[in-house]
């Protein structure tokens, strides 16, 4: 089965913080910025999914105008 690439969205919040908890022994910054990344209307979060579930996830956003 193929991976699958799709917005994250906020029903994903468990499952995104369950990957962000193997990050940084535990002390990864994903869970207190993810409300900000969803209201982002400059960028966005898009995850991996494999066999239906959230594998991966990855944010783009501009860091200022014209350079993602």
């Amino acid at each position: 089965m193929p991976f699958v690439l799709r917005p994250v969205v906020e029903t994903d919040r468990t499952r995104v913080f369950e990957i962000s908890a193997q990050i940084w022994d535990g002390e990864d910054y994903v869970p207190s910025h993810f409300d900000a990344w969803l209201a982002d209307s400059e960028g966005e979060v898009v995850g991996a999914e494999f066999d239906g579930t959230l594998i991966a996830f990855a944010r783009r956003t501009w860091i200022y105008s014209g350079h993602a």
